[in-house]
């Protein structure tokens, strides 16, 4: 299930806080992502920064258009068929779950996915960078406001594509029904 409804965090030190009404922003829930096997997978994990989100598109670009994600990404302007038995979809931000298997979804419904629903929703075996949640970077709009990027099952693929940098008054501290976020991993030697 996507971690929706999560703050970014308080600050960029945001390692041991809490934040009282969603529980660990998504910058701390990052830094501790591997808590009890970083040693065994031998990586340090952290909120994805803007210009790795940026690699990411370049990476795919060549096999998904990123600047209008209507025809891949879990968008209201896409409509699609998913036939995944362990897909779940909800209408209600997340609050409760339905079985997917068999589901048509028109062009004006939105609906949040289960992460990985469908490999529609892949470029380069890279699930959701396009639309079901926003995803929270280490991008900065100004002191106050955080970036999120790759869209919303309830905007439009056109409009918000994976390539879109949501500055839309995203308060680091407040929790959305549309935002998540991805972690990096970077490789120890």
């Amino acid at each position: 299930y996507p971690y929706d409804y999560v703050a970014w965090g308080l600050d960029m030190n945001d390692i041991d806080s809490t934040i009282e009404s969603s529980g660990n922003g998504a910058v701390y829930l990052c830094k501790h992502f591997y808590d009890d096997k970083q040693e065994q997978v031998n990586v340090t994990p952290t909120l994805c920064y803007g210009v790795q989100w940026d690699a990411v598109l370049d990476f795919i670009k060549n096999e998904k258009d990123v600047s209008n994600s209507t025809s891949w990404g879990n968008y209201r302007d896409n409509a699609w068929t998913i036939d995944r038995d362990e897909a779940k979809y909800s209408t209600d931000n997340g609050a409760t779950w339905n079985q997917l298997t068999n589901k048509t979804k028109s062009s004006s419904e939105s609906i949040l996915l289960t992460t990985g629903a469908s490999d529609n929703f892949a470029a380069k075996n890279i699930y959701d960078i396009a639309g079901n949640c926003f995803e929270w970077t280490f991008e900065s709009y100004s002191t106050n406001f955080r970036v999120g990027r790759g869209g919303y099952c309830r905007n439009y693929g056109s409009s918000l594509p994976a390539s879109h940098r949501y500055t839309g008054y995203l308060i680091p501290n407040s929790t959305y029904s549309s935002s998540s976020f991805r972690p990096a991993l970077y490789i120890k030697n």
